[in-house]
């Protein structure tokens, strides 16, 4: 997948996959599929697609559906999605300056 967003290209097949989620059936409006990736210049982003309540949805006509795309966040949002959804040790640590508690 491959999008212009804010000026900045984003692409799955040249980014680095950090992680994996899925939740709720392709049937529920809250389903999503969707992957973090950083850029080779350090940019997150999300990519994936989702039902008609996620992020990922798109209006048509007054209409809600689900849709796909690319999402670009913070370096903080992207940390907080690892943490959420259990990206393996070595990849938080080898991508994000976190601290010994």
């Amino acid at each position: 997948m491959k999008e212009v967003k804010h000026g900045k290209t984003y692409n799955t097949a040249t980014a680095t996959k950090l992680g994996d989620h899925k939740a709720y059936g392709r049937g529920d409006f809250r389903y999503i599929k969707e992957s973090l990736y950083v850029t080779n210049n350090g940019s997150y982003f999300r990519a994936g697609e989702g039902g008609a309540m996620t992020a990922y949805a798109e209006s048509y006509d007054g209409m809600t559906s689900g849709g796909d795309g690319i999402i670009p966040i913070p370096i903080e949002e992207a940390l907080a999605w690892c943490e959420r959804h259990a990206v393996a040790y070595d990849t938080i640590v080898d991508h994000f300056a976190v601290s010994e508690a």
